[in-house]
């Protein structure tokens, strides 16, 4: 494994999270990575 390789797993991860944030209506990528850890309910309550 060269040294770009992470780099490129690490910016995939991200379009990942990106996208999941924007499908799943989340405002920050904090939130979506909470989700996909499974520290929060896929449907959070409405304030």
């Amino acid at each position: 494994m060269t040294d770009e390789e992470p780099k490129k797993i690490d910016s995939d991860l991200k379009k990942e999270l990106l996208k999941k944030t924007s499908e799943d209506g989340f405002h920050t990528i904090e939130d979506a990575k909470k989700k996909l850890e499974g520290k929060i309910p896929t449907k959070p309550k409405e304030d």
